[in-house]
C-alpha cells in the first residue's frame, strides 16, 4: 500500500465531528447526536437540511459512533463552546484540519449509498460469504468465521445451501469485475485487504489505516464508497442482488410517501387525515419530511403560501435562517402562518436562498 499523509493525530470520533462542525454556524450538540443515530424527527431532518448534513443521518452506526465527546478537540484548539454551552464551532485551526480531510474525501460521494443501503449488513454478509466460499474451495472445514451478526449468519447459510455451480461461478467474476469498475486503485485495495479466506486473515480498518498513514475516519469513508459501489453493482444483477436484499433503506418514510401521495391527489392536509385515520398534525410532519428531501421545485408549496407571504414572513424575521423563531413572528401573521407552515417557509428559503436544490 502507498502511504499517503502524516499520521492520524487524533481518534475516530473526532475526525467526525470535524466533518460535522463549521467555523461559521454553530451546530447544537443534541442535533448532532440524533442526526448521527438516524433520528427522523422533522427538528433533526430539518437542521440537518440547515446544517447540509442530511447525508449523515444515521452515520453513526457505520462509523460505530454512538456518543459525542468534545474534549480533545477542545485542548487541541479546535473547536470552541458557545456562551449557551449548547453548541460548538470550529476555530481557524480546526476549520484548516477539516479542509484537509475534505480534501481527501471530495472526490468520492459516499453518502449516496449509505443512505440507500444498510452497508454494515452488506459487509457483513458479503465478507462472510467470500470467507466460506474461499475456505470450501481449499476443501478446509475447521475454521473460524469472521465476526457478524447472527441474522447475517443465517443468511449465508441459507444463500450457500441454494447458491447454484453456476450463480457461484459469476459471483466470483462478477465481485473481481466490480473491483475492476470501482476504477480507483486505493479504493479497490482497502475493500480487497478486508477479505478474509483461506490463508488470509485480511486487514481490519485500524490497520489499513496505519499502513497509509491515513486518518481512521478518511479510511472509512473510502470503505463505505467501495462496498457502496459493490452494493449497488450486485442490486443491480438479477441472479447476485440476494446480497442486497432486505437492505435497501428508503430516504423517506413508507407513511411519509403515502401522505404525499395522496396530497398530490387531493390538494388537502385535512382530507388526507380523515383518509389516512392519522392526526392532522402527524400529516403535516409527514409533509415537512417530504418537503426536507425533495428538490425545490418537486415541492408543491405554492397550495400552501404564496411569494407574498413568504417576503412578509422573511421581512419580519433575522436576514440569518438560524435565527429565525417562530414565537418571534409577528401576530398579524401568525393568524396566516401555523408553524407547520412556517417551518415550511423556513425549508423553501433554505433551499432557494441557499441554493440548495435537494
Amino acid at each position: 500500500m502507498e502511504k499517503i499523509i502524516n499520521k492520524p493525530k487524533y481518534n475516530v470520533q473526532s475526525q467526525l465531528l470535524l466533518l460535522l462542525l463549521d467555523k461559521q454556524q454553530p451546530r447544537r450538540v443534541k442535533l448532532l447526536i440524533n442526526l448521527l443515530k438516524g433520528k427522523r424527527t422533522v427538528a433533526t431532518l430539518y437542521w440537518s437540511l440547515r446544517y447540509d448534513l442530511l447525508g449523515f443521518l444515521g452515520a453513526g452506526k457505520y462509523f460505530r459512533v454512538t456518543n459525542l465527546s468534545f474534549k480533545e478537540l477542545i485542548n487541541l484548539g479546535l473547536i470552541v463552546k458557545t456562551t449557551d454551552g449548547n453548541s460548538y464551532f470550529l476555530t481557524s485551526k480546526g476549520a484548516a484540519e477539516k479542509n484537509i480531510l475534505l480534501k481527501q474525501i471530495k472526490e468520492y460521494p459516499w453518502q449516496l449509498n449509505l443512505q440507500k443501503f444498510n452497508l454494515n449488513k452488506f459487509k457483513e454478509r458479503l465478507l462472510l460469504l467470500i470467507q466460506v466460499i474461499s475456505e470450501k474451495d481449499h476443501n478446509e472445514r475447521k475454521y473460524y468465521p469472521i465476526n457478524v451478526s447472527e441474522s447475517e449468519k443465517f443468511f449465508v447459510k441459507n444463500i450457500l445451501r441454494n447458491l447454484s455451480n453456476d450463480s457461484l461461478l459469476k459471483f466470483k467474476s462478477q465481485l473481481s469485475l466490480f473491483l475492476k469498475k470501482i476504477n480507483n486503485a486505493k479504493i479497490a485495495d482497502i475493500v480487497a485487504n478486508e477479505f478474509v479466506g483461506f490463508d488470509n486473515n485480511g486487514y481490519t480498518i485500524e490497520q489499513i489505516s496505519a499502513e497509509l498513514n491515513l486518518n481512521e475516519i478518511v479510511t472509512k469513508i473510502y470503505e463505505c464508497y467501495g462496498f457502496g459501489l459493490l452494493a449497488e453493482s450486485f442490486s443491480q444483477e438479477s441472479d447476485l442482488n440476494f446480497l442486497t436484499f432486505g437492505l435497501k433503506n428508503h430516504l423517506v418514510s413508507e407513511s411519509s410517501a403515502k401522505t404525499f401521495n395522496y396530497f398530490l391527489k387531493v390538494k388537502d392536509p385535512v382530507l388526507v387525515s380523515q383518509k389516512r385515520n392519522l392526526k392532522l398534525s402527524t400529516i403535516y410532519e409527514h409533509l415537512l419530511e417530504i418537503a426536507i428531501f425533495l428538490p425545490v421545485t418537486k415541492f408543491p408549496y405554492q397550495y400552501f403560501f404564496d411569494y407574498q407571504l413568504i417576503n412578509k414572513v422573511t421581512e419580519s424575521m433575522d436576514a440569518n435562517i438560524d435565527n429565525w423563531d417562530y414565537d418571534q413572528l409577528e401576530s398579524s401573521l401568525k393568524n396566516k402562518v401555523p408553524f407547520y407552515k412556517f417551518r415550511l417557509i423556513e425549508i423553501y428559503q433554505t433551499k432557494s436562498k441557499d441554493g440548495m436544490d435537494k
